[in-house]
């Protein structure tokens, strides 16, 4: 059993978790670098806002997707853009299918792009949606408070606050990605009851991510994914020895780490997408908090698959999944469905470590089918429009995953 745990903490943090933390912080430094201006240029470019949201969509994560919810809510993004992003994101479950299979996740941009940008054309030139849009627009507007309504000493902002707790000028209003200051996304996004502690807060803002990075900077001594080369091993130290050990004290603080940032259902929320986006030292705390809870989930997906192995034996999952036949799209699909990338990126990961047992088919299935993080902002912003996303994003990838079945993947 040891063994086991081994292999599984080994592959999860040494392997797939240093691909994925690095593409996670290539992505989100390209974020920070253009401030979220991005945004701001769909919002002009109405005749191609389809095939722009459709790009910015197909992104690594579903942090763009949530930044244009909030644009989409206030009537500045068609209703067909929305639908484009919504079809193109596969959430966090992409990092992990980059890292193991870049062609098939390029593949996969190209598919959803494709669909995505035919279906927002089509949706806004049949004027598809207005109503949908009008009813989750007139929903925002009953249900909130005004700005003035919120006391803003007792509610403040997640970069206001951290500036707080850094020293720097806490009554400098912060600028958004996708809304204004004070306007009624501002107070659903921003000005809700605070769900960290004081404590809790400045104990994330200060060592865990700093020992996280740590971590990861003595994993790529001891080893550098892809190439599966060890600088420390010539120096003679005995790399074997050290790396199982090693990752599973890595894996046991990015679980505890998950644990106290709360990351354990679903990961960064749309302000701390936000604040990622315009502040170097949050990208860097954020991006800590996300890539520490994927691995968990990598490592939990790759623990119960290599014990269920050891357990029943992998002739009888063999078994399992050849009855299992073209249900496995239909199972994919509905763990899609769910909201969150925790079950996308188990899926993706069992996917990948079960050696073919589940079909590419069923993987395919599931990454068109998915919304990851962004439904929750979704659901909270404009639930009909979200919930027509989900519909939509289900039908096609239990169609195409049946084709691709069917062809023998």
């Amino acid at each position: 059993m040891s063994d086991v745990i081994y292999e599984s903490a080994r592959a999860a943090f040494m392997h797939v978790g240093i691909l994925l933390t690095t593409v996670l912080l290539v992505v989100s430094m390209l974020n920070y670098l253009t401030k979220g201006s991005w945004v701001y240029r769909i919002e002009r470019t109405k005749k191609i806002q389809p095939l722009f949201s459709a790009v910015m969509g197909g992104s690594p994560g579903d942090g763009t997707t949530m930044m244009l919810i909030p644009l989409y809510a206030r009537g500045h993004l068609s209703f067909g853009s929305m639908i484009a992003t919504f079809l193109n994101t596969t959430g966090d479950s992409s990092f992990v299918v980059m890292a193991a299979s870049f062609p098939l996740f390029v593949f996969l941009f190209l598919i959803k792009f494709i669909i995505g940008t035919i279906s927002g054309y089509v949706l806004d030139f049949f004027e598809i949606g207005k109503k949908i849009w009008q009813k989750d627009y007139d929903a925002v507007m009953k249900k909130t408070p005004t700005h003035d309504e919120i006391d803003d000493a007792d509610h403040e902002t997640e970069l206001t606050r951290s500036e707080r707790f850094f020293g720097y000028d806490a009554n400098s209003a912060p600028e958004h990605i996708g809304h204004f200051e004070g306007d009624e996304f501002d107070v659903l996004l921003h000005h809700q009851d605070q769900q960290q502690s004081k404590e809790q807060f400045a104990l994330l803002h200060s060592v865990l991510y700093m020992v996280f990075w740590i971590l990861i900077g003595v994993s790529l001594l001891l080893n550098i994914p892809v190439i599966e080369v060890s600088p420390l091993s010539f120096i003679g130290i005995d790399v074997e020895s050290i790396a199982p050990i090693f990752s599973c004290i890595a894996i046991v603080y990015c679980m505890m780490y998950t644990i106290i940032a709360q990351k354990i259902w679903s990961d960064n929320n749309h302000e701390e997408e936000e604040s990622r986006m315009l502040n170097l030292r949050e990208l860097f705390i954020h991006n800590a908090e996300k890539a520490a809870s994927l691995i968990s989930k990598i490592f939990l997906a790759y623990l119960f698959f290599n014990v269920l192995i050891a357990i029943i034996g992998e002739s009888t999952i063999t078994q399992f999944f050849s009855e299992a036949g073209v249900a496995s799209i239909f199972v994919a699909v509905l763990i899609a469905m769910i909201p969150g990338c925790g079950p996308q990126v188990a899926f993706a990961t069992l996917t990948f470590g079960s050696g073919g047992l589940i079909p590419i088919s069923a993987l395919i299935a599931n990454q068109l089918a998915q919304l990851g993080d962004s439904a929750f902002v979704g659901l909270s912003l404009v639930k009909r429009s979200t919930v027509f996303a989900i519909i939509l994003n289900a039908s096609i990838g239990i169609g195409i995953g049946l084709v691709f079945y069917t062809l023998g993947y």
